[in-house]
């Protein structure tokens, strides 16, 4: 790993070299030597935005890699390493790379994009000059940085463009590393987007300090969407309600400052977005928001592709509903505590054999018969209401997909095509048991 620095040198203004020459100047330049500053500070003054970057960036490099082409190399590579020579730069460290500003085709511009890229390797930290870029030159070196941090992760600490104010006859360095931090945010987002995984937002909100979004450099929120992450691919059915009001209480104290960046609130707001459904106020107890949270979390996972974990959460959804017929030391114990949690294996697990097999089928022997028992005036009920067919029917299509899933399909012929991607219709089929439950009273089942 290195320290670099690279930029492009050009020729600089055609009129100025001509005018100097006119004047009988031995090494005319093609850049007026001004004062160079940065956000007010003066930083040298020279003929070159290159000196004015590397002193502007506050380190010591291991190498320079600098772009010319025959023309600004015959008129400024000699004086431009005479001025790094006398800032203590020796000529080894400096790397010249030729490129051919007459030839514009696209596969010379490969070749340039190439160049760029051999130049880095991975854990490099990196610094970009851009002011001397002409025609395609700044977009192949954006091109390259925006690849780069994708294909060989690196530190991009800054990436300055030079301006002169011809007024006041000064130079200006401006920074433009928060945009490329943009486009990493952007790529974070888009994972969010896809896949509900809010790690690679928390990794760049650690990762950039004070660059481009410091609101989310929040060491409490970076904490809460890690949790939240974590719940979701756990598939932890009870603690993603808490996990995701937990991280977006923070997002919504942050979305209420006035001042926010308009870009940190794009990002927050589809934070609030992707997760506000899983927020939720939890009882702990099997009731209204714990079945809709469920439905919202299946519907999550059908949304970033998670197949199995959306068959896995609607298969324990169901079982829940036996815990409605249960005794009231089940049915109402909060399921974090240790009555709460056998209330699963004593109720939900019978009751989900139950819906899966036809009543004349079921088997279950000593202390499950006697909870199966318990269950028989719910399951009348759910009779009652015309819910107890759709609940079989749908109990045996999430069981034979999520076993399907659960075992890679192992037990099924290789060349039988299967049956296509339907969790969206059973999940549409399970949310109108559900409303049929609590149209039915059936929450507050009594047993």
């Amino acid at each position: 790993m290195a320290t670099k620095f690279i930029t492009f040198l050009g020729i600089g203004s055609p009129r100025l070299v001509a005018k100097q020459r006119e004047q009988g100047v031995a090494h005319p330049l093609g850049y007026q030597d001004l004062p160079h500053y940065i956000e007010g500070w003066s930083l040298c003054q020279t003929p070159f935005a290159q000196e004015a970057a590397i002193i502007a960036s506050g380190v010591d490099f291991d190498q320079f890699i600098i772009l010319i082409t025959p023309e600004s190399g015959e008129l400024h590579r000699a004086p431009l390493l005479q001025r790094l020579q006398a800032r203590g730069v020796p000529a080894s460290q400096v790397r010249w790379v030729p490129i051919d500003s007459a030839d514009q085709s696209l596969a010379a511009q490969q070749a340039w994009f190439h160049a760029i890229l051999d130049a880095i390797d991975p854990g490099d930290t990196v610094v970009f000059d851009f002011t001397h870029g002409f025609r395609s030159v700044p977009i192949v070196l954006s091109t390259a940085i925006s690849f780069l941090l994708k294909a060989k992760p690196f530190n991009l600490l800054h990436a300055f463009y030079t301006f002169v104010d011809f007024e006041s006859q000064t130079a200006d360095l401006v920074d433009l590393v928060r945009f490329y931090e943009i486009n990493q945010w952007a790529d974070a987002l888009h994972s969010l987007n896809r896949s509900g995984d809010a790690i690679g937002l928390a990794q760049l909100a650690q990762a950039s300090g004070q660059h481009a979004f410091p609101t989310l450099a929040n060491d409490e929120l970076v904490q809460a969407l890690h949790e939240l992450t974590r719940a979701i691919k756990d598939v932890d059915m009870n603690g993603v309600a808490n996990r995701a009001c937990a991280a977006l209480a923070i997002v919504r104290a942050q979305l209420d400052n006035p001042d926010l960046d308009p870009a940190e609130r794009r990002l927050l707001e589809s934070v609030d977005q992707k997760f506000g459904p899983l927020a939720r106020a939890d009882s702990g107890k099997i009731d209204h928001g714990y079945f809709q949270t469920q439905l919202a979390f299946a519907e999550q996972m059908i949304a970033n592709g998670l197949r199995m974990q959306a068959y896995t959460v609607m298969r324990e959804l169901i079982g829940s509903i036996g815990i409605l017929g249960a005794e009231p030391k089940y049915r109402d114990a909060d399921r974090s505590t240790g009555t709460g949690r056998s209330a699963r294996g004593q109720y939900a697990e019978p009751f989900f054999s139950m819906c899966t097999f036809a009543e004349s089928k079921w088997s279950f022997p000593g202390k499950k018969g006697e909870r199966v028992e318990e269950m028989r005036p719910l399951w009348e009920s759910l009779a009652r209401a015309g819910l107890q067919e759709p609940l079989n029917s749908i109990a045996i299509t999430i069981k034979k997909g999520r076993n399907g899933l659960n075992h890679g399909w192992t037990s099924v012929n290789p060349n039988q095509a299967r049956e296509p991607d339907q969790a969206s219709e059973h999940l549409a089929q399970l949310r109108e048991i559900i409303d049929g439950i609590e149209r039915a009273g059936l929450l507050d089942q009594t047993g």
